[in-house]
Formats: structure tokens, sequence, C-alpha cells
């Protein structure tokens, strides 16, 4: 997600942020914060406290890292959802093998 900090209000941006990931629970959208207020806010705060994955000025990024950067965050979405799905895959499969595991043992008790 590129956001921009400053919109309605010079925290709106961060608001945002903040709402995806405790509101919403997302943890995996990348959230790419852009602002033309750089040390609005200090970097090393908003990347931290924030969980904002990148916080740059506008003015440094070209089109071209612009894109750069773009492709690399879907790609690390993409896998973040890879990664969510195979965990939730193998927690059917734990609770599948639980319930034959205690079929079994009652089995073997009779």
């Amino acid at each position: 997600m590129l956001l921009d900090a400053v919109m309605e209000t010079k925290d709106a941006g961060l608001r945002v942020a903040k709402y995806i990931r405790e509101v919403l629970k997302n943890q995996a959208v990348r959230i790419f914060l852009q602002t033309e207020e750089p040390g609005a806010e200090p970097e090393e705060s908003v990347l931290v406290n924030d969980d904002i994955n990148e916080y740059n000025s506008k003015g440094e990024l070209t089109q071209g890292k612009l894109l750069m950067k773009m492709i690399a965050g879907l790609k690390l979405y993409r896998d973040l959802v890879r990664l969510e799905e195979e965990r939730q895959e193998l927690a059917k499969k734990d609770e599948s093998l639980n319930i034959f595991s205690r079929n079994i043992e009652r089995l073997v008790k009779r």
C-alpha cells in the first residue's frame, strides 16, 4: 500500500496505518508511507512504533525506484499470504491427526 502521510490532517496516514494493523489486524499488507515533509515524524519512530514497512520522502523516489519497491512489496505480500494458508492447512492436518490418534487410543483400550 502506498500511503501519503499527510492527507486531511498531518497524521492521517499514520492513523490509517494504525487502523490497518490494530483494528483490521492485517500484518501482511506492506505499507509504504510517503511524505512531502520528511522529518515531521522521526523515521525510526514511524518504522518501529507505527509498524510501517518503508518511510520515504516523495522527492527521493524516482518512478523506477517506486516500481521496484512496489514489485518487491507485492511479492512479499504474496509470500506472507501463502505462508498463512500453509499454516492453516497444517493446523487442520494436526487436528485431524489428533482426532485419529484419540480414536486409535480408544480402540486399543477396548
